[in-house]
């Protein structure tokens, strides 16, 4: 990376260092590739990341499912409050607290499926 990039190995350090709640949503492509980091030419052994969650709720979740856990989370920018998501949406709060939990039992049963296959 320091050959291509001209960067210094400091620079670099910094930068790969990543800040969760800053990420925007990936689609699968970009989230698999953030899974898969190399260290010393080597791929780590690879558990359950950031991108695999972004990854299964894209598959799993219908649309306002996803924007409320993604801005819930922090995901998608700044952790939001419930009760903000819900004036937002003009859902109200207790709705969007329905389709909070709704969304992870979703994600909940996704991945437990994910992993008895």
């Amino acid at each position: 990376i320091k050959e291509q990039t001209g960067f210094s190995e400091k620079k670099i350090k910094r930068l790969l260092i990543v800040d969760r709640q800053r990420l925007s949503v990936l689609d699968d492509e970009e989230s698999n590739n953030l899974c898969a980091v190399e260290d010393d030419g080597n791929t780590r052994g690879r558990g359950p990341c950031l991108g695999d969650l972004i990854g299964l709720a894209n598959k799993s979740l219908e649309e306002k499912e996803k924007e409320i856990f993604f801005r819930w989370s922090g995901i998608k920018g700044k952790k939001e409050r419930l009760s903000q998501i819900g004036e937002e949406t003009k859902l109200g709060a207790r709705e969007a607290t329905t389709i909070l939990r709704r969304a992870k039992k979703k994600l909940k049963a996704a991945a437990r499926e994910m992993v008895n296959a």
